[in-house]
Order: C-alpha cells, then structure tokens, then sequence
C-alpha cells in the first residue's frame, strides 16, 4: 500500500483533495491508521483514482462521477458520456456567444476612441516586450488596438481595425516583419510602418524602407526613443527616404576608405534616435560632399 502523500505525488493531485474524496465517500482509503489517521491506499485504489481524475477531466461534476465509478453497465455509462457531449456541445455554443457579444462590445468601444486618441498596432512575437511596448504607449495616451504574435496575424488585425500607426518586428513565425510590412502596404498605401528589430544591418535596414516603412529602430531600444519616433511617424508624418538611404549607403560603401566609418556614423544616429528630417540632412549633406 501506499501513504496519501505518495498517492498524491503519483495522480498529481493534493492531499487535500484526496482528504475531501474520502469525506464524501467517493473513494476511502484501504486503511487508516489508528494512532496518527494517516491514509494508506491500494494499487487498485491508484487506478480508480485516476479513472475519477479523467472523468472530472471530462466535466462530470463529484455526485456524477460517484454514481459512474459504481455502474456496471456499459450502455448506462456510454449514455452518460453522450449526455455529457450534449451539454458541452450547448455549452461551446454560449461561451462562443458571449465571446462574440464581448467582441462586438470591445469593438463597440475601440471605434468610440477612434479619433480621441491615436491608435497603434503591436506586432512582435516576444509576449515580454509587447508588454513593455503597449505600457510605453499607454502611458502616452495611446490606444493599443491590437497585439499580432506573427506577421500574418497583424495583417489580418490591421485590415480590421486600420490603426494609425504599426510596431513591426521582423523574426517572427508564419510571416516576417518585411512580408506583413509589404501586404499591409499593398491594402493600404498610406499605412504608417515603424520596424523595430534587432536585426540593425544596413541591408535590413534598407530591406524595411523598401518593404513600406517609414522608420527603423534598433533593438534594445529606450522606451523614450521608441515613443519618439513612432509618434514623429504617426503624427507629423516623418518618414526615412529610402531612395536617398540607398543611393547614399551604396556611394559611401564604393569608397572602401571612408566607408566604414560614414557606414557606423549613419546607423549609429539611426540606432541613438536620429530623427527623419535630421537623417536627410546627414545623408544630403554626404551625398554633396562625395
């Protein structure tokens, strides 16, 4: 036999539980001590125990569960099982009901902020830092329509709710940042695109331009800087020319004597939050001067 604390360790459940099974009689131990009242129970016991766990897996409530560990016929226990998808089955569709309902509200409530506060759409499949993105935002008074866990789930919630602005990573599952960028865009040609990435070479950088955004942070990034530039995009419309980007990495990594050094001095200012206006300026002002 074994103690209730061996039993608890092998079914996964707590002592506590098994305590309560045997005040209302559905299962007793096979023995109790006499002096200290500790509970000992058979490998037949461990079986049961583990048929009652299942069936509770199930959704059968503690009295249904007792009158079925005791029925002998098959055809009886097979009727309860139907009876039991039957309710499950009733109770999907009003949990999908109320779900739907409670969308529809959130919905509801989304288009009532709409054009109170701007709106932003998260997309990165690190569950962490949408954390740390939607808090940076809402404490700005932003309203964080929609988070996306892969690229093509936030292209799908862009096309419901078209927000103001969208915070694209690039890694992720199912569709990349560059591939959702380049679909939302084609849906609609004034979406607003920041790529946040770790991703920081100069050929990511220009891939994200030409995938249809309008900005590029690095990661890690300071929450003030992020703020900073999605806000310039989403509010004053500055964006990163991608043409002028191109052109001006492409001339200055002709010249192998400087270009490693303008390469680090345009994505450092990049990467410390260099604004679009002043980047044009730098990459204008190289340009002259090659």
């Amino acid at each position: 036999m074994k103690s209730i604390g061996e039993i608890a360790k092998i079914v996964q459940v707590p002592i506590s539980t098994l305590r309560y099974y045997d005040e209302i009689g559905l299962i007793k131990p096979e023995h109790v001590d006499d002096e200290n009242r500790y509970r000992y129970y058979s490998d037949d016991q461990v079986i049961q125990l583990l048929h009652i766990i299942t069936l509770k897996k199930y959704g059968f409530s503690l009295d249904a569960i007792k009158a079925l560990v005791q029925e002998e016929s098959e055809d009886v226990i097979i009727q309860a099982y139907r009876s039991k998808i039957e309710e499950l089955d009733y109770d999907i569709k009003q949990l999908n009901l109320s779900k739907d309902l409670l969308q529809k509200r959130i919905d509801q409530y989304l288009e009532g902020l709409k054009g109170v506060k701007p709106t932003v759409l998260i997309v990165d499949d690190s569950a962490f830092l949408r954390n740390i993105v939607k808090d940076i935002f809402t404490q700005n008074n932003y309203l964080v329509i929609g988070e996306a866990r892969d690229g093509q789930e936030g292209v799908n919630l862009y096309k419901s709710h078209q927000p103001d602005v969208v915070i694209m990573d690039i890694g992720m599952p199912i569709k990349d940042g560059f591939e959702a960028s380049q679909e939302i865009r084609a849906f609609d040609p004034e979406a607003k695109i920041v790529i946040c990435s770790a991703k920081k070479e100069a050929g990511d950088i220009i891939k994200g331009l030409k995938a249809g955004a309008s900005h590029y942070v690095a990661k890690p990034f300071m929450g003030d800087h992020l703020f900073k530039v999605v806000d310039d995009v989403c509010q004053k419309g500055i964006a990163l020319d991608c043409g002028l980007m191109e052109e001006h990495l492409g001339r200055i990594m002709a010249s192998n004597q400087e270009a490693e050094t303008r390469m680090e001095d345009l994505i450092d200012r990049l990467q410390r939050g260099g604004e679009g206006e002043e980047l044009a300026v730098l990459i204008q002002t190289q340009l002259k001067n090659k």
